[in-house]
């Protein structure tokens, strides 16, 4: 399989983007790379892997809620998904989805039941995040399921048709980046069970959102009963909305 520190560059050492990193990051991010490469340790390559992309995770500069409002059909509409993407001062991009998993069925999704979760993430490369931009395609991404089971890489791609950035109102607040990031990783690592109405993509995805700043957690927040393009379109009310392809 690809090396994940290193599957982007021909030179063997750092993904695309890292030699846009202050010069002392992308130095460590190389040493990790060679240590990388002289261990055939599943776990170790698994510990440097996450130790590269602490340090590209220092350099946040925003981040957007995605959406996809043709999702989940229901009748005559759609209720839609929401997904959050990280974007670092190098331009490289951290995608979070979550979701019911794979292997549930269509009915326990109807009767909005409690079932396994899904969270997908990924790094992305600057290419992949202006890609995203344009067409709003997210490329097969690694996921774990809330039981545990160890996370594999998805064979598909994931569309989305807007998004919109998570940033002050009038800069009237500071937003904690890394906070956000640092709970979605969490939530990664610990992915919780997926329920239609109680905990659904909107509510992880809003629960990453209140670590950002008091005034997101204060008007920001999402009740039970708010499916993901209603929660889109409020938090869209703060900077606009971004129409992908258009």
């Amino acid at each position: 399989g690809n090396n994940p520190v290193m599957f982007k560059d021909p030179s063997g050492k750092t993904i695309e983007g890292d030699n846009k990193l202050p010069k002392e990051a992308y130095r460590e991010i190389e040493k990790i790379t060679q240590k990388w490469l002289n261990t055939t340790n599943k776990e170790d390559r698994k510990r440097l892997n996450k130790q590269a992309n602490e340090i590209r995770a220092k350099y946040l500069a925003g981040a957007i809620l995605i959406n996809d409002e043709n999702a989940v059909p229901v009748s005559d509409t759609s209720l839609g998904h929401n997904a959050i993407m990280f974007i670092n001062m190098a331009g490289q991009g951290f995608y979070f989805s979550f979701g019911p998993s794979g292997e549930t069925d269509k009915s326990q999704i109807e009767k909005i039941v409690s079932c396994e979760g899904e969270l997908e993430f990924k790094i992305l490369t600057p290419a992949e995040v202006k890609r995203f931009e344009k067409e709003g395609i997210v490329e097969a991404a690694n996921f774990r399921r809330s039981s545990n089971i160890e996370g594999i890489m998805r064979r598909n791609s994931s569309r989305y048709t807007r998004y919109t950035a998570l940033v002050s109102e009038g800069n009237k607040f500071y937003i904690d980046y890394r906070a956000m990031y640092k709970y979605a990783l969490q939530q990664y690592e610990n992915v919780p069970l997926y329920s239609g109405m109680f905990n659904n993509c909107s509510n992880v995805a809003a629960n990453i959102i209140v670590q950002g700043s008091e005034y997101y957690k204060k008007y920001c927040s999402i009740t039970f009963d708010t499916f993901p393009n209603e929660y889109f379109n409020t938090m869209a009310n703060f900077t606009g909305i971004v129409e992908i392809g258009k």
